[in-house]
Order: structure tokens, then sequence, then C-alpha cells
């Protein structure tokens, strides 16, 4: 019986171990890893986002997104967050971002999307409209749990 017990345990934590692991899409595994890139710590302390393409950073959670045109479901799509800070460049406390999102059953390379009450960093630039384009799946831009964002904005207010 303690042999079966010790089996259950170390078949259950393989299995753990794999289900972490898949958690990287398949787009961010296809992307090569800029060595250039600064961490968020350093673009906050430097204040540039090191890319002359994406200037402005800001921390945010989605209050909500919607469908800008064409099939539902899918497709073009701005997410709404509501800024907690702006380190680097300037963002307002509302800050609109497009983004893609996938149709139901549909897998694509650019596989980035904003989920509802996610916490997240964005690299972005500003668009004539004042709406945001981020820097998509291989850029920087990324979901934080809840303790990373906090301590990412205490990070930026006292630095």
């Amino acid at each position: 019986m303690r042999r079966h017990a010790l089996r259950v345990a170390a078949t259950t934590a393989t299995l753990c171990v794999l289900v972490v692991g898949a958690t990287v899409t398949p787009a961010a595994a296809s992307c090569a890893p800029d060595p250039d890139a600064l961490s968020f710590r350093e673009m906050i302390d430097q204040g540039t986002t090191g890319h002359d393409d994406f200037p402005t950073m800001f921390l945010g959670a989605v209050a909500d997104w919607y469908d800008v045109g064409g099939r539902p479901g899918g497709g073009r799509a701005i997410a709404r967050l509501a800024v907690a800070e702006h380190p680097v460049g300037s963002a307002p406390l509302v800050s609109d971002v497009r983004f893609w999102r996938n149709y139901p059953g549909v897998g694509s390379s650019d596989e980035f999307e904003f989920k509802r009450d996610g916490r997240y960093v964005v690299i972005a630039r500003r668009l004539d409209d004042g709406t945001f384009a981020f820097d998509g799946a291989c850029g920087q831009s990324r979901r934080l749990n809840r303790e990373r964002f906090r301590e990412l904005v205490r990070y930026a207010r006292t630095h």
C-alpha cells in the first residue's frame, strides 16, 4: 500500500511539472529572446523601454474589452485598462489598447489576448486616434499575477 501511495504521489508530481511547463504559448516559445531587452525594473529606473517603436510602459488592469467590428467572436478588439502607473512615457488613467482576439477554435502565431480582470504591464506606442498599439506576443508586454503587479506598482511609485 505504501509503494502504491508513493507511486501515485510521484506520478502526480510529474504531471504537475508537465502542466506548469505547458503554460507557455506556442507564440511565446517561437520568439527569440532579445539579449538587449531591459527588465521592467531597469525600464523604470532608466525611464525608457529601450525600444524606439514602443516608448511607453504602463501597468494596468483590464476593466473591459470590446469588439471593434467584423464577425462576432473574434478579430480586432480593444481592451480598456485602468492604469495604475505609467513609469515610462505617458498614459491616461483609462487607456485603450488594440489587440487581435482569436476566433473560437482558431489559433494564431500571435496569441496574446487581454482578459477581463487581468493585470498587465504594457509596452506600447500611442496611435493618432489616442489608443495604444502594444508590442505583441513576441514583445515584453505580459500578464502578471496579483502580487507581481502590486510589487511593480509599488516599485514604480517609489522610483
